[in-house]
Formats: C-alpha cells, structure tokens, sequence
C-alpha cells in the first residue's frame, strides 16, 4: 500500500498518490477553466482553495450533496476510495473493535471519525492513533481502551529493532550470570519493541463473546511485545505476545525501559516506594526471580558490557 497523506482539516484527505493524480486528472477536467489556469500557473487562487474545501466537505460526507461542476459518477469513484483507504486500514488495526460491530454500525463509525476528528498528523501511518484519540471521546470506555491496547499491538509489531545490538545482547547472556550478577553486575535492556500500558478494564478479554466486561477491581498493567529474534526478516519469525504485570513489575520495566541500560540494584530506589513489608534485601532477591522470567519471555536481555 502506498504512502498516504491524510488531513482532517479544512482543506484535504489525501489518497496514496497513484489514486490521488487519477483522481485530481478527473476532477480537473471537470472543474471551470480559471481553476484550471490557476493549476497551471501554479498561482494561488480563491477559487481553487474553495473547491478544495468543497471537495473535503464532499469526500468526508458523500450523502450530503454533490461537489458542483463535477460529475457525480466521478466523485463517488474517489468518495469510495477514500472511505474504503481508512476503513480497511483502520479494521486490520483494530480486528477486536471491528468484531464488535456490525457493517453498518462499523461504516457509521468510520464516516464519523472522517467527518468529526481533526488529526494532527498527516501521515497513513498515523491513522491508527488518530483514531485511537477518536475512540476516547467517542467510544463506550471499555471500547476506547480496547482501541488503546490494540494500537499497542500494532506498535509493537512494528517498532525498530536494532538487530546487530540485539545479537550482542544474546552473546551476553551466555553463560547465564548468577543471582549475585543479576542484582549488581549486569546491565538490562528492554526489548525495543515492548509497550506498557494500565487499563480499568481487562481489554485483554474482550471478543465478540465478551464485548463489555466490567471494570477490574484493581488496574490491569499490560505489557504487548515481539518475540525477537537474532534475524532481521521478523516478518516470518516474531510473533506478537502480551503478559499481564503486577504494578511492581510494571515500574520495574518503566524504570528499565528510561534508563536504557541500568543494574538491578540501581532500580531498587525507584521500586521500593511498591513494595510496601518488603525489606531492601528481600525485594532485591524477589526482583532476581522477576528479571529471570521477563528474560525468558524476551522482554529483558542483559546489555553487552
């Protein structure tokens, strides 16, 4: 799929440019010969910041009139490429919100977020999190967190990945240090691709079965990861893997994840704060067995020294 420039703004929303430079053609011929002109001149004109406010208008809301001075048949071609641009690529983001729709519930939601959400960013990439700020005011709050964790998702699954750094990291973990080391020797780095979030809700259970589940009595922490390997070609290899946290855990990882590159020991001061009957020493030796699981998932490696 082609790179899209999207605005939701009071002048455009822009195809991947193969489909944008058919269209325009189109509706060039159609428009009145000054805005033709004013195309070739490259001079701006009020006229055409006009037509580009009517052709938003029109793209955003195809019920609500045609676009005059051009052909219907031809808008409604670009008004369905639009729509169905931002539909599939919002459906793939969010497979579980999707599921709990209906077609028709589904494209009013979609029409909705075009017509009513003013994104900040103009990229395709940034579709998903724009709609995800959309599903905060708008969607019932079990759903609106959903849409959080599930962008989480797809963050994960795409987040950089320095492979040779991660290579060395998997050196440095062989032989396998002691407790000793763990505690006060070795540095810990944070998968690149792990995403933290807190939820009211158990989002993590939510289906088609299970649309609204109640409020959690305490906060879920979740971490949404890629099991990395030592290869770049993570397409056919990592899968997408979740783990849900205790808060203690959840600021060990944040505390880690700030430092990029910290000691055990050197986190304790942050975490102790959690640990309410815990001992120094006590929760040190708790932490160890904490890192060692998180290692063994491929949330934690050791840092190369």
């Amino acid at each position: 799929m082609g790179r899209l420039r999207w605005y939701s703004n009071e002048i455009s929303i822009f195809l991947p440019w193969e489909s944008f430079l058919t269209s325009c053609m189109s509706l060039i011929n159609s428009c009145n010969p000054s805005v033709r002109r004013c195309m070739a001149t490259n001079k701006p004109s009020p006229d055409w910041r006009e037509l580009q406010q009517q052709w938003a208008a029109a793209i955003r809301a195809p019920n609500q009139g045609s676009l005059p001075g051009v052909e219907p048949r031809r808008l409604a071609v670009y008004q369905r490429l639009v729509f169905n641009n931002i539909d599939s690529f919002i459906s793939r983001g969010f497979p579980v919100l999707r599921q709990l729709h209906n077609e028709q519930q589904w494209q009013q939601l979609i029409y909705q977020f075009m017509q009513q959400h003013a994104a900040q960013s103009p990229l395709f990439a940034d579709i998903g999190r724009e709609f995800v700020a959309f599903a905060q005011q708008t969607l019932p709050a079990v759903w609106a967190q959903l849409a959080q964790y599930e962008r989480m998702e797809v963050d994960a699954l795409y987040a950089e990945v320095d492979y040779q750094l991660l290579h060395a990291t998997n050196a440095a973990a062989e032989p396998a240090p002691s407790a000793n080391e763990l505690l006060d020797r070795v540095q810990f780095r944070v998968n690149p691709s792990v995403q933290l979030g807190v939820f009211q809700y158990p989002v993590q259970q939510v289906s088609a079965a299970n649309p609204q589940p109640p409020a959690a009595a305490e906060p879920v922490c979740l971490v949404v990861y890629r099991e990395l390997t030592s290869q770049p070609h993570w397409q056919q290899h990592e899968a997408v893997k979740f783990m849900q946290l205790t808060p203690l855990t959840m600021v060990l990882l944040e505390t880690l994840q700030q430092a990029n590159g910290s000691t055990l020991r050197a986190a304790l001061a942050s975490l102790q704060p959690y640990a309410v009957g815990y001992q120094p020493e006590q929760l040190a030796q708790a932490l160890v067995t904490v890192v060692e699981g998180l290692m063994q998932r491929c949330v934690l490696f050791l840092a190369p020294e």
